[in-house]
């Protein structure tokens, strides 16, 4: 898959660092996207939900702390855990994350304050994008 606008990893500890200060453990790809493709955009991008909807990802996170879109920005900017970690975002500022309980892929609908399932796991998730 080819990645766009991609900054490269500062500190290559800010991975471990984000997973110790938030207690997650994220996936071994996500892991492995960040340091090569940190804060990037995927060319394919689109995506269809478990409930028929489609949707886009803008970008995934920073891991950079002074990037404006990291995964430091939108994990603290919940003022109580939601049981989710955003990794990514659409156009409408909308989160993609991983549901802490069960490790699915999650589109969460800011403006309704609505959850749907977009893939059962990371792996499935990078697969359908571009369907």
């Amino acid at each position: 898959m080819e990645w766009k606008y991609v900054s490269p990893l500062k500190d290559p500890m800010s991975v471990e660092a984000f997973e110790a200060d938030y207690s997650v453990e994220l996936p071994r790809e996500l892991k492995s996207i960040v340091r090569e493709y940190n804060g990037g955009w995927p060319q394919k991008r689109n995506f269809t939900m478990e409930n028929g909807e489609e949707g886009s990802v803008k970008r995934f996170l920073s891991f950079n702390t002074e990037d404006k879109e990291s995964v430091w920005t939108f994990n603290s900017r919940e003022s109580a855990r939601h049981g989710y970690t955003v990794f990514a975002i659409d156009s409408f500022g909308n989160y993609i994350a991983l549901r802490d309980l069960d490790k699915k892929v999650i589109f969460v609908d800011n403006d309704i304050d609505e959850v749907t399932v977009i893939a059962s796991d990371f792996n499935t998730f990078l697969k359908c994008l571009g369907e």
